[in-house]
């Protein structure tokens, strides 16, 4: 049988500050790998921000462009329009000159007979005159009649699609932010017991165990006759510690889940409390190693350490 204090000075030794120095530096190597890893996300989405913006602005030139040809093109329009109602106008306009200028003369041709023709050469000089008016009025009839007195104007029916498009859209795009699967692996590092108490403290205080190798693989066989005693309380929590920290918890966990339950229902006494309590602590039930710890400690205080305590 292993002594109490040599188990105790094996946990002192076996590795408890090196494992959580280690767990330190795992947590230190895990927070500067998601630094750098929001950093690198940071410079991803600068990026995506120029890349989209470079995008918008390519975009706008595109319309930009667009809208300036078929602005050219509709202004080229405009003005071949507006030359050719000025060009029928101004004809127009030259045509009633030369009728002015004809009507001008008439108006003299009467003046002239009035004041120095004869009666005789006033009636044939009238005759005339009154067949040379009425073709004059015949023309201006005419510009009544073949339309040429319409008002002429300019008239631009804007393009139904444009219009819409001026309506009904409200921006260049739709901007949304979205997330996917991280790339970053954490390490997460779960302190056993094994990680204090050695393998040979456990294979000397563990009499009747098979191999361990047929244990870790999922198959253990405990012969429990000499775990009665309650000298090996920490050995107990010492192999199911050393168990369960060599087994792969995702292959094997039912073995795992009967190990530690067959811990948990070990006796145990006072002197034993450290090790039951550290034990807990590296399975994370900080609670009920300070229960363990509280109740040897009463245990001791009221009877002198000679009674027994069924683990907590």
């Amino acid at each position: 049988m292993l002594p109490i204090d040599e188990i105790a000075k094996t946990a002192q030794s076996s590795g408890l500050l090196e494992s959580l120095q280690t767990s330190l530096e795992d947590m230190k190597s895990n927070i500067s790998k998601i630094v750098q890893d929001r950093q690198t996300n940071l410079t991803k989405i600068k990026k995506q921000h120029q890349t989209i913006y470079d995008g918008l602005k390519k975009l706008r030139k595109r319309i930009n462009c667009q809208f300036d040809k078929l602005e050219k093109e509709t202004v080229k329009q405009l003005n071949a329009a507006e030359c050719n109602l000025k060009t029928q106008i101004g004809d127009l306009l030259k045509e009633l000159k030369q009728k002015s200028d004809r009507v001008t003369g008439l108006q003299k041709n009467i003046s002239d007979l009035m004041n120095h023709a004869s009666q005789l050469q006033t009636f044939i000089g009238s005759k005339k005159l009154e067949e040379k008016i009425e073709s004059e009025e015949r023309y201006i009839q005419s510009l009544t009649e073949d339309g040429r007195l319409k008002q002429l104007s300019l008239k631009c029916a804007h393009n139904e699609l444009i219009e819409n498009l001026l309506k009904n859209i409200s921006s260049f795009g739709l901007i949304s932010m979205e997330s996917s699967p991280q790339t970053i692996k954490i390490k997460l590092r779960k302190m056993k017991q094994a990680q204090i108490m050695s393998t040979s403290v456990v294979k000397e205080s563990v009499d009747h165990v098979d191999d361990m190798n047929a244990a870790f693989s999922g198959k253990v066989d405990i012969s429990t006759d000499n775990m009665k005693s309650q000298d090996n309380a920490a050995a107990w929590a010492a192999y199911y510690a050393q168990f369960n920290s060599n087994t792969q918890y995702g292959q094997t966990q039912q073995p795992v889940q009967q190990s530690q339950r067959q811990a948990l229902q070990h006796p145990v006494v006072q002197h034993y409390s450290q090790d039951w309590a550290e034990y807990y602590r590296q399975e994370g039930m900080f609670t009920k190693a300070e229960k363990v710890l509280q109740e040897a400690a009463a245990l001791q205080a009221g009877t002198g350490g000679h009674q027994h305590k069924q683990h907590p």
